[in-house]
């Protein structure tokens, strides 16, 4: 891929274990790197859509394919890591997949994380 397209901005980050200074842990996220990116959303009618059902994506509406270029700095995975764009939190669904094997490009599908529905209490 041609560098003039990674034109957008993505945030790593990791959830990380911390101590809470009483003997225990609290978890906590933390800020893994930026990086420059291609993002490519998916419809419905996309040729991808069977392989993200494949994948165990149940909404290609919300789902991402994220490309970048590899960094050796970086050790890429769905376990613990997740991505934001746009202060959105997106989930990876994949292990990162390393484009061509060339170690040149990496390829990552996400899905954004579905939020905590609202009520609105109104005064009485």
């Amino acid at each position: 891929m041609i560098g003039r397209e990674y034109t957008k901005v993505i945030e790593f980050w990791q959830v990380v274990e911390v101590a809470d200074g009483y003997g225990g842990f609290t978890v906590s996220e933390e800020l893994i790197t930026r990086s420059w990116c291609h993002l490519q959303t998916i419809n419905t009618n996309s040729r991808n859509t069977q392989a993200l059902v494949d994948l165990g994506v149940n909404d290609p509406l919300n789902t991402i394919i994220v490309h970048l270029r590899y960094r050796n700095d970086i050790t890429y995975n769905a376990i613990n890591q997740f991505i934001k764009y746009r202060d959105e939190k997106y989930i990876i669904q994949n292990a990162p997949a390393n484009i061509n094997l060339e170690n040149t490009e990496v390829e990552i599908i996400a899905v954004k994380q579905s939020t905590a529905s609202v009520t609105v209490i109104s005064p009485i």
